[in-house]
């Protein structure tokens, strides 16, 4: 290990507390006399290390060589000490001060004891958990808060979609507060409420959507023959309506097929160069559909009776997407298919992208993509929609 050299005396004594506090018993510290630029300098430095030597919080080595006395190094001896001398709050202490509040606050779930135990051991060592500076109790509480308000909009599951601003405002905070805590919350919510997730590891922004919490929301983008009550509406490549009014929406006429796209480019194609005739109930999810989104999907596959389709990426988000679809579809009796998603394909154009996540094995045996599944968990190929063209479904073999 190298040696941790210093020229500046509170840099080198909060840095052995630091490391104290951390775990490391003893720590030495070495001075760095090529970093003086004068002998004032040198003279100052000394000075100030003579008087914490004689606080007794540290002990001083010294070695001679020439006649003249030199520091070989420096090392914690007293931490109570030292922390008087340096007028600091000890990592533990302040740990309690920040918690206290939080252990007593009513309404907290039985995991929350293991969480902030475990948030305390960080903090005492002065290392950040959860995405949370040591001894910050008020991010912790802000934090705490929100997530708290996520398992309660989780928990409705037929509650309109809302955007992150409102969310935070509704939840007593300031309108930002979410978007700028937003990891710290999705890790408390994740750890305090750990069977809530579709899946354990899902982006942020895609976990809170599957909870109705959305950066804005989207309209619902639809293609196919649709009416509003007896009102037939126009014959468009598609079109899009308010989360909130799309229950309102129908089929005018049987489709030949229901299919769900992931991405923007890749809809826009397929309704403007397959679905021209609007047999086929094409639907963008918006990525991982936020939960107004996944509520129409489900309503409109189970009125239209064809065979339902996805077409996505072939990569971890776009997987867990069919997934995601796949399990909601099935618990209403209908088998999701996918779309221009097979293992010859990925093969053939999927490519292994710098710095992308791996994709965890996932018990789903008897899902319809368990085969490229496990095929980009194990060569961790990826290969997105986009450089797919559009095709109608195979599906004769489902009518």
């Amino acid at each position: 290990m190298s040696r941790r050299k210093f020229a500046d005396v509170p840099e080198m004594l909060n840095d052995l507390l630091a490391r104290y506090e951390a775990g490391s018993g003893a720590p030495l510290s070495y001075v760095d006399e090529d970093a003086f630029q004068n002998v004032e300098q040198r003279d100052r430095f000394h000075e100030q290390l003579a008087a914490a030597e004689m606080s007794g919080g540290i002990a001083v080595k010294r070695s001679h060589a020439d006649g003249v006395s030199l520091i070989a190094h420096l090392r914690l001896v007293d931490p109570d000490a030292l922390y008087h001398f340096m007028k600091r709050v000890p990592a533990h202490l302040r740990t309690r001060d920040a918690l206290s509040p939080v252990y007593a606050r009513p309404g907290l779930p039985e995991t929350a004891q293991e969480v902030l135990d475990e948030l305390g051991r960080a903090w005492n060592r002065g290392v950040s958990r959860f995405n949370l500076p040591p001894y910050d109790g008020d991010a912790l509480q802000r934090a705490l808060t929100l997530a708290l308000a996520v398992e309660a909009r989780a928990a409705q599951v037929g509650a309109q979609t809302t955007d992150y601003r409102t969310f935070s405002m509704a939840a007593g905070l300031d309108s930002k507060a979410l978007e700028r805590q937003l990891a710290a919350v999705i890790a408390l919510h994740s750890r305090l409420f750990p069977a809530r997730a579709p899946f354990p590891d899902l982006e942020a922004d895609d976990l809170l959507a599957s909870y109705g919490i959305v950066r804005m929301p989207q309209p619902l983008l639809l293609s196919g023959p649709l009416r509003v009550g007896e009102v037939l509406l126009p014959d468009l490549p598609y079109m899009g309506f308010p989360p909130d009014l799309a229950e309102r929406i129908e089929l005018a006429s049987p489709v030949r097929y229901t299919l769900t796209i992931e991405n923007y480019a890749s809809f826009l194609r397929h309704v403007r160069e397959i679905n021209g005739n609007r047999d086929g109930l094409v639907i963008f999810t918006g990525g991982f559909p936020a939960r107004s989104h996944l509520r129409q999907i489900l309503r409109l596959a189970a009125e239209a009776q064809s065979p339902v389709f996805h077409w996505g990426d072939m990569d971890v988000g776009g997987l867990r997407i069919f997934r995601h679809l796949e399990k909601a579809l099935d618990k209403a009796k209908i088998v999701l298919r996918p779309h221009l998603m097979d293992s010859r394909m990925l093969f053939e154009y999927g490519v292994v992208p710098v710095g992308k996540r791996d994709l965890a094995p996932e018990g789903g045996e008897q899902s319809k993509i368990a085969e490229i599944w496990k095929i980009v968990s194990e060569t961790r190929l990826n290969l997105e929609q986009e450089i797919i063209d559009p095709k109608f479904p195979e599906f004769l073999e489902f009518i």
